[in-house]
């Protein structure tokens, strides 16, 4: 957030690199963020493929993958005000997708017969430091993507405010909304060990 009031341009860490510590740690710092930008959309679209299999088995999981990059590749052919368009359609799908999954385990809840404590997903028998390291890596991955909001520093009026702003919105809001999920997919399925596939995972706790 500092580094946008100080630099309002859209190369994001590649420009607050340069600009402090010179081209050299710049052109390093910009490589980095390439690929962070090239892997993180990379496991999005396979996470499609993983998923939409699931549900549809007769399609194979590349095709899924083939026809997500094909639809965002074209979006942004477009310009700005289509993804912007889109991706405000996604954020309101996923906020009643939201809504109706916690409703949904708020009733399994109340169906069950044993009682249901709701400190459960708070604790666990037995501590292992690779499972709660597996745990971290998947978080931090998860909250990657909340700097990408500086790229958009020239297309925004008043980038020095309402950047940092986002920045701090996406993340606590972010965190909120992944807790949130996370609780209730912890107190509908507390059996984690017996995922069908632990890469769609999500899909054995929505059919519970």
């Amino acid at each position: 957030g500092r580094m946008v009031q100080a630099h309002p341009y859209s190369g994001s860490v590649y420009t607050y690199t340069r600009k402090a510590f010179g081209s050299h740690f710049g052109f390093i710092a910009g490589w980095t963020l390439l690929l962070d930008y090239i892997f993180l959309p990379l496991l999005s679209y396979l996470l499609i493929g993983i998923y939409m299999s699931e549900y549809f088995p007769a399609i194979h999981a590349w095709v899924w993958v083939a026809g997500s990059i094909a639809l965002v590749t074209f979006l942004n052919l477009i310009g700005i005000e289509s993804i912007t368009r889109v991706n405000w359609v996604l954020v309101v799908a996923q906020l009643v997708f939201i809504v109706v999954f916690v409703a949904l385990s708020i009733r399994h809840m109340d169906s069950q017969a044993a009682p249901v404590s709701l400190l459960a997903p708070f604790h666990h028998e037995g501590f292992s430091v690779p499972l709660i390291m597996t745990g971290a890596a998947v978080l931090c991955l998860s909250f990657l993507g909340f700097d990408a909001v500086s790229t958009m520093a020239e297309e925004t009026s008043n980038p020095t405010r309402r950047i940092p702003q986002a920045i701090m919105a996406v993340s606590l809001i972010g965190g909120l909304l992944f807790l949130v999920v996370s609780y209730f997919a912890q107190m509908v399925f507390p059996d984690w060990a017996s995922f069908a596939d632990p890469d769609s995972a999500s899909v054995d706790v929505m059919r519970r």
